[in-house]
C-alpha cells in the first residue's frame, strides 16, 4: 500500500515538475516583433518624455517642432543621448495611413534601437499634464 501511494506521489510530482518546466520555457521565448505599449488608462506623463507625432498635413514633430524625415533620426539620436530612459510617446493622426505612421516609428528604431514605444490613445492624452502636449485635442 505504502509503494502504490508513493509511487502515485512520485507520478504527481513528476508531471507537475514537467509543466512548470514548459511553462517557464514558453514564457521565456522572446519575440522578435516590436514592443509596444497602450495605454488607455495609464498614470500622467511628465514634461521629459519625447512625443512624436505624425499629423494629418504628413508633418512629423518632435515635441511639437516640425522635422523633416531626413533629420529625425538624429534628432531623436541627440535627445535620448542625454537620457537613461528611452521611451516615446507616439501619436498618429486618424487621417493618415497606417504606414507612413510606421515609417516614422522605424526612423525611430533605427536611431535608438532600445527604445521603448508607447502610442496614444485619445483617453491616454487627456491624462497628461505637460505643457508640450498638453491642449493636443486635436491633430496640428
Amino acid at each position: 500500500m505504502h509503494v502504490r501511494l508513493a509511487r502515485r506521489t512520485l507520478l504527481i510530482l513528476s508531471v507537475l515538475l514537467l509543466a512548470t518546466i514548459w511553462s517557464v520555457r514558453r514564457l521565456s521565448r522572446r519575440s522578435a516583433g516590436l514592443d509596444v505599449e497602450l495605454h488607455s488608462d495609464s498614470p500622467k506623463f511628465g514634461c521629459s518624455e519625447v512625443v512624436l507625432t505624425v499629423s494629418a498635413q504628413h508633418l512629423v514633430k518632435v515635441n511639437g517642432h516640425p522635422i523633416p524625415h531626413e533629420s529625425l533620426a538624429a534628432e531623436l539620436k541627440n535627445l535620448f543621448s542625454e537620457r537613461y530612459k528611452h521611451v516615446l510617446l507616439v501619436r498618429a493622426d486618424p487621417e493618415i495611413i497606417f504606414q507612413e505612421a510606421m515609417e516614422a516609428v522605424d526612423i525611430a528604431r533605427g536611431a535608438v534601437p532600445d527604445m521603448q514605444l508607447v502610442f496614444l490613445t485619445p483617453s491616454a492624452e487627456t491624462t497628461m499634464v505637460c505643457p508640450i502636449v498638453e491642449g493636443f485635442s486635436r491633430m496640428d
